[in-house]
């Protein structure tokens, strides 16, 4: 299969993140949260490849394939995503995994009054962002058959997500102990 690459082009793809998020990581529990992320993404990908080479053969291999998984298969193949801009989403969900990782760990050392206002600066920020969201919606449901502007985006926006998510928690923890 002929693949769509000038649309998906993968050194496109960025995100700013804070910190290292590259090589060598050596806390062991944010290494092991990276590598689950992309080892998962880096299986997804695998599999894609092979159902791009015979959509038909691999739904034969495969008839335990849970149907919303087929239905994201069709959309990459329909769109020819190519399989190198799966894996470099997979880095990048890896990168974010490690940065929130950092995140949670350097949160701890704001007051509570600092916390809030982050709070507060993602919470707009979130309701700004989900207005586009929706317009960004692929045949897939993923990021994966997004083009780069929208991936990023949408990678940025759940980034921002679960840093006001860990955030709140933080909030709740330091409450409790009150």
């Amino acid at each position: 299969m002929e693949f769509n690459e000038s649309k998906f082009d993968a050194q496109k793809l960025r995100v700013n993140l804070e910190g290292n998020q590259k090589g060598p990581i050596l806390d062991k529990q944010k290494a092991r949260v990276m590598a689950e992320t992309e080892d998962t993404e880096r299986e997804f990908a695998e599999q894609y490849k092979r159902y791009s080479e015979d959509p038909g053969v691999f739904i034969g291999q495969h008839p335990d394939l849970p149907m919303q998984e087929i239905v994201v298969l069709e959309a990459l193949h329909k769109n020819k995503v190519p399989p190198e801009y799966i894996l470099r989403l997979a880095e990048i969900g890896a990168e974010v995994g490690g940065e929130l990782h950092d995140f949670k760990k350097k949160i701890r050392g704001y007051t509570s009054v600092s916390l809030r206002e982050m709070a507060d600066v993602l919470e707009r920020r979130l309701e700004t962002s989900q207005e586009g969201e929706n317009v960004l919606e692929s045949d897939s449901g993923t990021l994966y058959d997004r083009t780069p502007i929208g991936a990023n985006y949408g990678l940025r926006h759940t980034r921002d997500i679960l840093k006001y998510r860990l955030i709140e928690k933080e909030i709740e923890r330091r409450d409790e102990q009150d």
